[in-house]
C-alpha cells in the first residue's frame, strides 16, 4: 500500500513510518520543511500537495498541524494551532475530491491523547474524555 502522511516528520509520524515500512508499505511524507529529516522507513518527502496525484495513493494519514508544545497557548497561538489543522485537512479533502481515483482511506488525527483510552469504541466530538 502507498500511504501519504501529512505532518509525517512530527511525533506520531516518526513512529508510524517505520511500522508502515516494516509491514511492506511505502510512506510518502508531505511536509512544510524544505530539507526534512525523514523518519525511518519513509520513502521520500514532498512539499506541495498539488505536485502529487491522489490516484497514486491507497491511503492518507493526516497528522499535520503546528507543534503544540513549543510555545505558550495565547489566544493567537490557539488560533494558529486550530487553523493549521483545519486548513490542512480542507486542503487534503479538496485534493482528494479533485482526483478521478482518490485514496480509499483517510485517517485524520490531532491531539489523540485528549479522549483517553477508549478501546475499540468509535470516538466523536461528543465522546466524553476518560
Amino acid at each position: 500500500m502507498r500511504v501519504l502522511i501529512t505532518g509525517g516528520t512530527g511525533f506520531v509520524g516518526q513512529a508510524l513510518c517505520p511500522r508502515l515500512a516494516a509491514a511492506g508499505h511505502e510512506a510518502v511524507i508531505l511536509t512544510r520543511q524544505s530539507r526534512p529529516r525523514l523518519p525511518t522507513g519513509a520513502a521520500k518527502a514532498v512539499t506541495r500537495l498539488d505536485d502529487l496525484d491522489a490516484g497514486d495513493f491507497d491511503a492518507v494519514v493526516n497528522l499535520a498541524g503546528a507543534p503544540i508544545g513549543d510555545a505558550r497557548w495565547t489566544e493567537g497561538r490557539k488560533k494558529l494551532l486550530l487553523d493549521s489543522r483545519v486548513d490542512t485537512t480542507a486542503s487534503v479533502l479538496g485534493w482528494m475530491r479533485r482526483s478521478r481515483r482518490p485514496p480509499q482511506t483517510l485517517v485524520s488525527a490531532s491531539a489523540v491523547g485528549y479522549y483517553g483510552e477508549q478501546g475499540e469504541r468509535p470516538i466523536t466530538e461528543d465522546t466524553t474524555p476518560t
